[in-house]
Order: structure tokens, then sequence, then C-alpha cells
């Protein structure tokens, strides 16, 4: 496919009653290295022009059509949502067991704070590997430097 430029992408557009800025298009998709998808060329420029019109026009009519879920997709973000979540409650935990054991005062709910620290730390190894460990140091660091 021939690459257009910016003053042809205008007027093609200006032709089929849409405005577009042809520079913000050749841009967009230069940056894309002219890819739809990863691996799939664009084949027609002038049809891309069409489709931005649609969706143009339906943005404005208030009737975008959802794309599709793709399942997979939706499991992995849940579960990096989940791995998220576990991470921060054990780090939160692994702060508040640092700060009572740097005070060398006793634990209210807690006999053995080290030892809690390591099995949350080992909780985390087992269920993410090594980097899930690293991600919780760097959560607990930031939580150390977010110290009141």
């Amino acid at each position: 496919m021939p690459i257009p430029t910016s003053g042809e992408v205008e007027a093609y557009a200006t032709s089929i009653g849409f405005k577009v800025n042809g520079g913000y298009f050749v841009d967009y998709w230069e940056q894309r290295g002219w890819m739809v998808k990863p691996g799939i060329p664009m084949r027609s420029w002038q049809a891309t022009i069409r489709n931005w019109q649609r969706m143009e026009q339906a943005k404005q009519a208030g009737t975008i059509v959802q794309q599709p879920v793709n399942p997979a997709n939706e499991r992995k973000r849940e579960a990096d949502r989940r791995r998220a979540g576990v991470i921060a409650e054990a780090a939160g935990r692994i702060r508040a067991m640092m700060s009572w054991i740097r005070a060398k005062k006793p634990c209210p709910w807690s006999r053995d704070p080290q030892g809690e620290i390591d099995a949350d730390v080992a909780k985390i190894r087992d269920h993410y590997g090594p980097d899930g460990v690293d991600e919780l140091r760097k959560v607990v660091k930031e939580l150390e430097n977010k110290k009141p």
C-alpha cells in the first residue's frame, strides 16, 4: 500500500464528507508501522478513513458498539488484579511487622513478627515465583517511603 500524504488524506476525507486532520492520521498510523494489528499491514488507508468516519458518527449518535471481550484477556486482567491485591495486602502486613521489629516492642497481634514476614514472602514466592517476591519488595519499599 502506498503511504498517503496528509494532503491526500484530507482531500479524500473531504470528498466523502468527513473532516480529518491529515497530519494526525498519517502520524497515528506511521507510529504503528501502518499495521492494523501486530503483523497485519493496512491494506487500504481510504477504508480506514471510512471506518474512522463511521466510528465518529456512531460516537456522536451515542451508538458505539462495544468490542467483544476476549475471555482470555479478561481472565488475565482479573488474575493480574488479584495478584496485585494479594501482594499489596502482604506488603501492608510486612510493613506493619517491620515497624514493630524496628521499634523493638512486642507486636500486639503476633508473637513472631519475623516468622510472619518470612511466611508472607514464602507464600508470594510459592504463588507468583521470584518476580512476585521482587514486586512484593518493591511495594514494601514504596510503603516505607510513604511513612507519615
